[in-house]
């Protein structure tokens, strides 16, 4: 029983990084609509930019509202992926 329960445990997690890797352009930043820098100099970003097909940009091709369905879906992803970017996360929205 626990090695089945594994088993499915280890396709559904490989399944969700494969859905991210579709989803998302992880050599672009998504930036906030009204957001651009910290005060310390630091990019404030949403997380990697979405591919256009699978999600479109409020503004600019670049600029998102934060409340589109893959920083929702995919939030655990653009935060490890903010951090390693060394990028702050927006002050309003919830890719926190």
């Amino acid at each position: 029983m626990k090695r089945k329960f594994f088993k499915i445990s280890a396709i559904l997690f490989i399944a969700y990084l494969a859905a991210a890797m579709v989803t998302f352009d992880f050599s672009q930043n998504a930036y906030p609509l009204d957001e651009e820098y910290y005060p310390n100099g630091r990019i404030r970003v949403l997380g990697p930019k979405p591919r256009s097909p699978l999600c479109r940009a409020a503004l600019a091709d670049i600029h998102y509202h934060g409340s589109e369905w893959p920083f929702l879906v995919f939030n655990p992803i653009c935060q490890i992926w903010r951090a390693k970017e060394r990028h702050m996360a927006p002050r309003n929205g919830p890719a926190r």
